[in-house]
């Protein structure tokens, strides 16, 4: 495995977040891996741990999951 990238357990620690945590932010379509094994395995590159670092930042100030979603920055321009 590429370890540009962190499994949603490596994620899950580093972050101090529960994994069921990370799985539903990907089903909400808040935090998108960046990439997947063929076994279907999550994979979040340097840019999703900064996004996460967003969301979990508005998320202790009080924002609710739909408003952090208009507001988190978009990783996508370089």
């Amino acid at each position: 495995m590429n370890k540009e990238y962190l499994t949603v357990g490596e994620l899950s620690k580093k972050m101090n977040v529960t994994v069921r945590t990370l799985q539903y932010y990907d089903k909400e379509g808040l935090l998108t891996p960046s990439s997947m094994t063929e076994g279907g395995r999550r994979l979040y590159s340097s840019k999703d741990i900064i996004k996460l670092y967003q969301i979990l930042s508005f998320k202790s100030l009080g924002f609710s999951l739909e408003d952090i979603k208009e507001r988190v920055l978009k990783m996508d321009t370089p």
